[in-house]
């Protein structure tokens, strides 16, 4: 997304990742000419510690990544940050999962993504402690190999970030459905949202 961006013409962009081989992995696919993205290998949560108050117009968190916070406490923390680096009338951008459909439907596996290269399977354990147990098996058509992974998730409902992004100076929040800006429903299973700072 980071690349896309600089290519769109988006002049400062910077792009975090905890795992040093995702920054990597990112890297290569910057073009040598490109100043921008700049990559950084940083736990989110700290993104305050290492980038000016006030120096960006957005922040963008996607891909279910808010989630992997696995308190509260951190979740806060996050948001925090984020509002602490945005300017003034700057845009959070942020996506998830449902999480609301998914604990009131008990919902313990999302759909299946497939193409001619890969299958992509996801399934949800639904913890005691409140976490899930989120378990993927990935298969890797051309080379026979199967991945299976399992990590905990943070399942946070809507209400709770709403609360969050308003406790942080955050407002005009808006949430939705997909990415094409539909309005949120009971069953939708992407969860966007749009806030500014005050």
């Amino acid at each position: 997304m980071s690349v896309k961006l600089a290519r769109l013409g988006f002049e400062s962009v910077h792009a975090i990742d905890d795992d040093p081989k995702m920054v990597e992995k990112a890297k290569a696919k910057k073009r040598a000419d490109y100043r921008f993205p700049v990559f950084y290998e940083m736990d989110m949560r700290k993104i305050a510690n290492n980038f000016e108050p006030e120096s960006f117009d957005a922040v963008i968190c996607f891909g279910n990544t808010l989630v992997h916070l696995l308190t509260h406490k951190d979740i806060d923390r996050f948001i925090g940050a984020v509002s602490e680096i945005l300017k003034s009338s700057g845009s959070f951008m942020l996506q998830i999962l449902n999480y609301d459909h998914i604990l009131n439907s008990r919902i313990d596996q999302l759909p299946v993504i497939e193409n001619e290269e890969i299958r992509f399977e996801r399934f949800y354990g639904f913890r005691k402690d409140n976490l899930i147990d989120f378990r993927t098996n990935l298969t890797v058509k051309s080379e026979n190999l199967s991945i299976d992974n399992l990590i905990q998730l943070n399942p946070i409902r809507g209400n709770e970030i709403v609360k969050l992004l308003e406790k942080h100076n955050f407002h005009d929040i808006k949430l939705y459905g997909d990415f094409k800006m539909n309005p949120l429903e009971v069953d939708s299973l992407p969860f966007v949202l749009h806030a500014i700072k005050r």
